[in-house]
């Protein structure tokens, strides 16, 4: 999105500095990093240790040995990743590299960014989903437009603990409804109803991803929802929100991280803000500040 982006480029230029990395997950056979990683553990005590505001511990070990750098770059260097987070903060080193290219500038730290590769399948990360919530719609009107491609539930009142563990422990598609007061499942879409006006080649990707039914087919389609669809990352924000503005919670399955990595492979983007990883590095937790760089242009971390 070119807001977010403008930002992200507004701030690298003004401090001339990745603030904290872009966060790439990585698939495949386990890592060298891993067994460096499994020695510094049991070897060498980290020079950051804390427990954030959240409850996230961070522990950080800094290779300085260009052997071991040498090691890990050659094992990295066939990988392919996913930006599991930072996707605007990405396009922001692309966009200043390229306009350091065309001033007098030229080569410099630019070419290069901070980034944390994490492989998926030996320690996550986890994916959690991302609820959209329609403002000004009565959930009545919203029932009888999605009753036309999904089988419709009512249920009972629920708490956000309990919707949560709904929706993590289905293995079907399952959207929930609600106002804040009733509630309604969605199951057994219509896929290529829902799908009908995607290209075939995306319907193709997304035919099992919940979220795109939700944005595409519902509240693109069925709802024609014109305004500003707001997002929550938990079931308790969203249902507060729906509350608060006369409108309809959509909470959805989170993604699994595996069906992430094997639609970006088909070079499919998958709906924006359709997923968020967790944990996520703390900002500042690790910089990388050019001027100090091009100080020392051997230093390896």
């Amino acid at each position: 999105m070119p807001a977010p982006v403008a930002d992200r480029l507004r701030l690298l230029a003004a401090t001339q500095a990745n603030l904290e990395p872009i966060v790439l997950t990585h698939d495949g056979s386990r890592a060298a990093s891993d067994d460096l990683a499994s020695r510094l553990v049991a070897d060498v005590a980290p020079i950051v240790d804390l427990l954030d505001d959240v409850g996230v511990r961070h522990r950080l070990w800094r290779v300085a040995d260009r052997e071991h750098i040498d090691v890990v770059g050659e094992d990295f260097a066939d990988r392919r990743a996913v930006i599991a987070d930072g996707h605007h903060r990405y396009q922001s080193y692309l966009d200043y590299q390229a306009l350091q290219h065309a001033t007098v500038a030229g080569a410099g730290p630019w070419d290069r960014g901070l980034a944390l590769l994490v492989p998926t399948q030996a320690h996550g990360p986890q994916v959690r989903a991302i609820h959209r919530i329609v403002p000004d719609l009565p959930l009545d009107r919203a029932i009888r437009s999605a009753s036309s491609a999904f089988q419709t539930n009512p249920i009972g009142r629920m708490s956000a603990a309990e919707a949560e563990a709904l929706l993590e422990s289905s293995g079907e598609t399952t959207v929930l409804l609600t106002d804040g007061r009733d509630w309604v499942a969605l199951t057994n879409p219509e896929r290529a109803r829902l799908l009908a006006t995607t290209p075939a080649e995306l319907a193709a990707a997304w035919w099992d991803l919940d979220i795109a039914l939700v944005d595409t087919g519902l509240i693109e389609g069925l709802w024609a929802a014109s305004g500003t669809v707001a997002l929550r990352h938990s079931v308790a924000s969203a249902v507060a929100t729906a509350r608060d503005r006369s409108g309809v919670a959509v909470l959805v399955r989170p993604t699994a991280a595996a069906t992430v990595l094997d639609i970006a492979a088909r070079g499919v983007l998958m709906p924006r803000k359709s997923t968020f990883f967790v944990p996520k590095p703390r900002t500042g937790l690790v910089m990388r500040c050019f001027l100090d760089e091009a100080d020392h242009p051997q230093h390896p971390g």
